[in-house]
């Protein structure tokens, strides 16, 4: 049976009647507990707790892992608390009663004296009172703390050098905007110290392998002294000696079949890939804090909107159940405006957890341990929808920019290129290897009652090696002219050849090669996946700008449109016009309304970054752009 329209006569007289209701219970009797419920999705929900009047109370935290709220005045509840509760976050609700224990049933009720929370987790709380409906809202607490804030655990050791690095940190302003998002995160991001440090590394090896290429240079001194026992059982017929030797030795790479070359270059292309690392860690995070930060804003604004709908939902449904009391309304319309409202409650109780999880992203990309500011709900760097970009460029030309400027590209390409010069410098190993060795300088010796006198000392060597079927053939030559020692009187010239066969020896040198030759194989592949993610990246920034133009526009017609039918039908429900499910379904509506426009703003300022990190420079550089 369909309810009649009521007239503005009519309306009055409920009215009228419902602040009546209003004032008796205020002044007749004490204040009841209506209901307690939970309401909640995964970690994140609300204990709702209606009562006909305003609750007075005194909150008591418990560690995080409670919260009691102790009565200030006669507060009486005819329902039983919820001894188990199908919540992730609350294990149980509990009642305690001024006279002991809960009333039998059938008994009066009698007035509580407090109701404690139990929750199965570290908790944070926040206790929000509006007229006769008081929620605490409940989401994780923060690692290391409690609720209500608190210390590090006593498990939890911080060393000298994080309290020097924590300290280093840098922190937000109070009101920041997204160049001070990345100016902190930048900052703080380790895995960019980390690639930096790596870049400083790949500089030192380079300058190791241009050595390489060079003689090395050896400056020697050696100075010893002895006794010569000519009879080990007689101690007074020892003569003492000593000998010094000073000189300079070289050591010259004659022929390595290139290997050294291959080093150096293999080298030089490893310093360009640790360069081009830190512009690719760089455009990583600076992308993902773009992004956290667009998704913060737009969370922050659908939370602030679903609030104020809910404020109104709040009153809306309350009217509607006091009109069902009344009779005004059927119980069909009533249940079908409290679906509608739990729907709200719903919507804003994700939102509320979207909004948490953007707030740790951000903290997590920036490494601060402090908590985040308030955003400005309208920064200065927002989205003007009359000044969209337009995209006159073609994608093609975009993909050929990020070809050349993009940092992936140029790692994959540089590291094919170390990677086929280290395959060459692996082979050569096995190849021919000519060295030489030459010292020149000063040496002698003497026993103790003769002077010491230094002469000209010298020696010269070439060796060469040669791999065979895993094993190695060295051969070597040697020339070598030695000064008188101790009491003799004349020089040697010695020259001496050796050969040798190590079998076996080489079979590791034989794996390297092989193990570089997969290495560059692999390199070539990724540089041709590198290429091809290039252009995937490329196009799909490039057509979500596209459709993130078209969705703005889209959301902006649906959100004029649910903001104007929201009015019309706030002016119906002055006049009494519609049912209050109706009106709550136009609140519902323009939410989510408000909801998509702001999710395609997001959308369009993320696309945009992306477009950026595909391309591999900043948009204002493509004269297209500007």
């Amino acid at each position: 049976m369909k309810t009649q329209k009521c007239n503005p006569f009519v309306l009055a007289v409920v009215v009228l009647l419902c602040r009546g209701l209003e004032a008796q219970a205020a002044v007749s009797g004490d204040n009841e507990i209506e209901s307690v419920s939970v309401q909640g999705v995964g970690k994140f929900g609300k204990v709702i707790v209606q009562s006909t009047r305003a609750l007075k109370y005194r909150e008591v935290s418990e560690k995080g892992m409670g919260v009691t709220l102790y009565m200030l005045e006669p507060v009486v509840c005819r329902r039983p608390a919820l001894e188990r509760t199908f919540s992730e976050i609350v294990s149980e609700i509990r009642y305690g009663y001024r006279e002991g224990k809960a009333p039998a049933s059938g008994e009066e009720a009698r007035p509580l004296e407090f109701i404690r929370l139990v929750f199965k987790q570290p908790t944070a709380t926040n206790i929000v009172q509006q007229e006769w409906v008081l929620a605490v809202e409940l989401r994780p607490a923060p690692e290391g703390t409690v609720a209500g804030g608190g210390a590090r655990g006593p498990k939890e050791v911080v060393s000298e050098e994080e309290k020097g690095s924590e300290s280093a940190r840098k922190t937000l302003p109070k009101s920041p905007l997204l160049k001070d998002f990345l100016t902190v995160g930048l900052a703080n991001h380790r895995p960019l110290r980390v690639a930096e440090e790596e870049s400083r590394v790949a500089n030192v090896r380079y300058l190791e392998a241009m050595r390489n290429l060079l003689p090395a240079v050896t400056w020697k001194y050696s100075e010893s002294e002895g006794e010569l026992l000519e009879d080990p059982l007689v101690s007074t017929d020892d003569t003492k000696f000593k000998r010094k030797e000073i000189g300079v030795e070289f050591g010259i790479p004659l022929f390595h079949s290139g290997r050294n070359y291959f080093n150096f270059r293999s080298a030089g292309a490893q310093k360009i890939v640790a360069e081009q690392n830190v512009r690719k860690v760089q455009g990583e995070i600076t992308f993902e804090i773009t992004r956290a930060y667009y998704n913060l804003v737009r969370s922050q604004r659908a939370v602030k909107a679903r609030r104020d709908l809910s404020r109104r939902s709040e009153k809306i449904i309350e009217l509607a159940r006091k009109k069902k009391q009344l009779g005004l309304i059927t119980p069909s319309d009533y249940l079908g405006a409290d679906s509608l409202f739990n729907q709200g409650v719903y919507r804003l109780l994700s939102d509320e957890k979207d909004l948490e999880i953007a707030r740790l992203k951000m903290a997590g990309y920036l490494n601060i341990s402090e908590a985040l500011p308030e955003i400005l709900t309208d920064p200065a760097d927002a989205v003007n929808v009359q000044h969209l970009v337009d995209l006159s460029v073609p994608p093609e030309s975009l993909i050929a920019t990020a070809y050349e400027q993009r940092p992936e590209m140029r790692v994959a390409e540089n590291t094919a290129v170390a990677q086929r010069y280290s395959y060459r410098a692996a082979w050569a190993q096995n190849l021919l290897k000519v060295d030489g060795t030459y010292f020149t300088g000063d040496a002698g010796g003497a026993f103790e009652d003769k002077p010491l006198e230094l002469r000209n000392s010298w020696n010269a060597g070439v060796q060469a090696s040669l791999y065979f079927g895993g094993s190695t053939v060295r051969g070597a030559m040697t020339d070598e002219h030695t000064v008188p020692d101790y009491s003799e009187t004349t020089a040697t010239d010695v020259k001496g050849k050796t050969a040798s066969v190590g079998l076996f020896d080489s079979l590791k040198s034989a794996g390297d090669a092989r193990q570089a030759r997969a290495g560059r194989d692999r390199a070539l592949h990724e540089f041709e996946q590198a290429r091809r993610d290039v252009q995937v990246d490329v196009r799909e920034a490039y057509y979500n700008i596209q459709k993130a133009k078209i969705q703005i526009r889209g959301a902006q017609s649906e959100l004029d449109y649910r903001e104007k039918e929201l009015d019309i039908t706030q002016q119906k429900e002055r006049m009494n016009m519609v049912e209050p499910k109706e009106t709550l379904a136009a609140e519902n509506s323009y939410g989510e309304a408000v909801s998509n426009y702001e999710e395609a703003l997001s959308f369009y300022q993320i696309s945009l970054a992306g477009l950026e990190r595909a391309v591999g420079v900043p948009l204002t550089s493509i004269p297209e752009f500007r």
